[in-house]
């Protein structure tokens, strides 16, 4: 490639940008088909928690970029995520990675630029310190060790004092090595610390620990002082095709990973990113460690070609599939009846089961699912309309109804739908949620009482 060649990028390599690269990002968004994503590891790992969750500003970013084209794509592109960002804005120009790819090869070209700007200044303006007291927990990439460490320190102190969770990331073996003594000094704050194999070795390395063992490693990493006693400290280490190893409470777990044929693979480049913002997207929701690994692994699979699990260098272009066999049909079906029976269903979205079996199936389910009742206190069901009656041949007659607006108090007043067995739940409103009817549609049964929320999740 006669691009390639001109400013001489090779195949598979990841590079610092040097005076003779710097025309290309303007070359590339001027003469080619780009696509703008709002990146840096600690960003891609938020963009992905973001998506995985589906909840509006249920995340937050800072970091600094130019007042430039760059760093106001950044700013669209991450707001578009659903990111509730808070940039820094220097004189430099943006910080950009030009990730080219040709076939099954990728060369990056990163341009650290204003992201090597941030300070701590911005971390402490009134607006910004308000989101961080706001937060319940923490991300930070390694690579910010080399910025403002003084910034990392201010957070990972407040969460310890107000018993919050504070994670951080390897990163990169040069930051193990290189970056030794701030990040020990942070390293007490750290109830999640994230990396891979090769940064794991390179720890215990300039630890003096003579092992290689990554299980053996990420022991001795969760078992290092730490400055509060509220949290145990997790490691997790991720092995490329190996098994995820997790330490805590002094024992190692070992999770699989779905192996991908070589010929699905389309670009590793971000998987690391990738399966942090997975694994904190089911974590914030204190799902079980072997749920949050797998949200993680499913968040890295770079056989996905339009999410942002795919790589650094992808974007949000569809809702997650997680935890649904049948992406393109499957949805999670609750009724609600007068006497508060909440019962969970996989249900293809096309559903015409009789309601006669359906309902000794949907019994049958009953009360599985702890976390239904939370999750039902967030769906707004302000919108629906009046139950509606109809009969078709016993089978079951769904009537979509649009969710309403996100507000706390959505039930109160809400004449429409004329059920106060429902205001129990008035809380907060869960998004992409969709409410049908469900009306007496079987002789033998009266549903005409019940309401069919399909919960995309």
């Amino acid at each position: 490639m006669l691009f390639a060649r001109r400013y001489d990028l090779k195949s598979n390599d990841a590079i610092l940008a040097e005076e003779k690269h710097l025309p290309m990002y303007d070359e590339m968004a001027s003469k080619y088909k780009v696509e703008f994503i709002a990146g840096g590891a600690t960003q891609n790992s938020i963009r992905v928690a973001q998506w995985m969750l589906q909840i509006p500003g249920a995340t937050g970013y800072m970091g600094s970029i130019g007042k430039d084209k760059f760093g106001e794509e950044m700013k669209k592109n991450a707001k578009q995520a659903g990111v509730n960002v808070h940039y820094h804005e220097d004189e430099s120009p943006t910080g950009t990675c030009a990730v080219c790819v040709v076939g099954d090869q990728r060369s990056l070209v990163a341009n650290l630029s204003a992201a090597n700007c941030y300070k701590i200044d911005h971390l402490k303006k009134p607006e910004n310190w308000a989101l961080v007291e706001k937060a319940k927990y923490y991300y930070i990439a390694g690579f910010f060790l080399t910025v403002s460490p003084e910034s990392i320190m201010l957070v990972s102190e407040h969460a310890a004092a107000i018993n919050k969770v504070f994670m951080m990331n390897l990163s990169a073996p040069f930051i193990c090595e290189f970056f030794k003594d701030v990040q020990d000094k942070v390293f007490p704050y750290m109830d999640y610390v994230f990396g891979n194999e090769t940064e794991a070795r390179t720890f215990s390395k300039v630890h003096g620990w003579e092992t290689e063992n990554v299980e053996e490693i990420a022991l001795k990493i969760s078992q290092l002082p730490k400055a509060s006693g509220t949290h145990k400290r997790i490691t997790v280490i991720t092995q490329g095709a190996d098994p995820v190893v997790v330490a805590e409470d002094g024992k190692v777990k070992l999770f699989p990973v779905t192996l991908l044929p070589k010929e699905k693979l389309v670009d590793t480049n971000g998987a690391g990113d990738a399966f942090v913002g997975g694994f904190l997207s089911q974590m914030v929701l204190q799902k079980p460690i072997e749920e949050c690994v797998k949200a993680g692994s499913y968040a890295a699979n770079p056989s996905l070609l339009h999410g942002p699990p795919q790589s650094s260098t992808s974007a949000i272009h569809h809702s997650p599939t997680y935890d649904y066999p049948n992406p393109e049909s499957n949805v999670v079906v609750v009724l609600l009846s007068p006497s508060h029976l909440f019962v969970p269903l996989i249900s293809p979205l096309t559903f015409r089961s009789n309601v006669h079996t359906a309902s000794h199936y949907l019994s049958s389910l009953i009360d599985r699912d702890p976390s239904l009742k939370s999750l039902l206190s967030r769906i707004d069901f302000s919108g629906v309309s009046r139950l509606h009656h109809h009969r078709q041949r016993g089978r079951a007659f769904l009537r979509f109804s649009r969710v309403g607006t996100l507000e706390d108090d959505f039930f109160s007043g809400d004449s429409d739908f004329g059920h106060s067995f429902f205001y129990p739940l008035s809380r907060k409103p869960l998004p992409n949620a969709t409410i049908v009817t469900l009306s007496d549609l079987n002789p033998d049964y009266d549903f005409s009482g019940y309401v069919v929320v399909l919960w995309f999740a």
